[in-house]
């Protein structure tokens, strides 16, 4: 019980005497009701320590599971990047290695002078492109990872929206070098 309680308590126990037709208290009689109170106001006290103690408790797991689960969605997401980064890379990469095989088995005197010799190395060249912003994008990774992991939210993101920013500028090489690719092989 809280202070208030307890005189209100008391108080209407007065009252109750006076109507019964008590005019007066023995001393000890005072003491011993005062100890009952005493023990019912620490009863309650420690009933309510204990109810915050176990509602702090439930808190603090919950926020606990709540950063486990923040913890995993954020490591999936790290290697999802991941994984998406060095498939760009593989993308441009394997298209120029396989261009270049193309050129190397087509290659004779006559080819410089050939239609398909305008394209072909323009798309190898994009290609190219695509790695190198690839590899960008991995830095961009990093760097936004890193400032998240410092507590750089506002910095994080801006970063992060680079290394999107090349990721996609990678994947349109890919593609814009296929496309050119395809337009020479066309024309030969």
């Amino acid at each position: 019980m809280e202070s208030p309680q307890v005189i209100q308590k008391i108080s209407k126990d007065i009252k109750d005497l006076k109507e019964k037709g008590c005019e007066s208290l023995s001393i000890d009689g005072f003491e011993q009701y005062l100890k009952e109170i005493s023990k019912e106001t620490t009863k309650s006290t420690d009933i309510q320590l204990a109810e915050y103690t176990a509602q702090h408790q439930a808190n603090l797991e919950k926020y606990r599971e709540d950063r486990a689960e923040w913890r995993e969605l954020f490591r999936a997401t790290i290697s999802h990047g991941q994984s998406t980064l060095k498939l760009l890379s593989i993308l441009n990469g394997g298209a120029a290695v396989a261009l270049l095989a193309f050129i190397g088995k087509i290659w004779t005197q006559d080819f410089p002078a050939s239609d398909i010799a305008v394209y072909l190395p323009l798309a190898l060249f994009v290609y190219c492109v695509g790695v190198g912003v690839a590899g960008l994008a991995q830095i961009f990774s990093f760097a936004s990872q890193h400032l998240f992991t410092y507590g750089r939210e506002k910095s994080g993101e801006i970063v992060r929206g680079f290394a999107l920013s090349f990721a996609i500028v990678s994947l349109l090489a890919f593609f814009s070098g296929s496309y050119v690719a395809y337009i020479g092989f066309l024309g030969a």
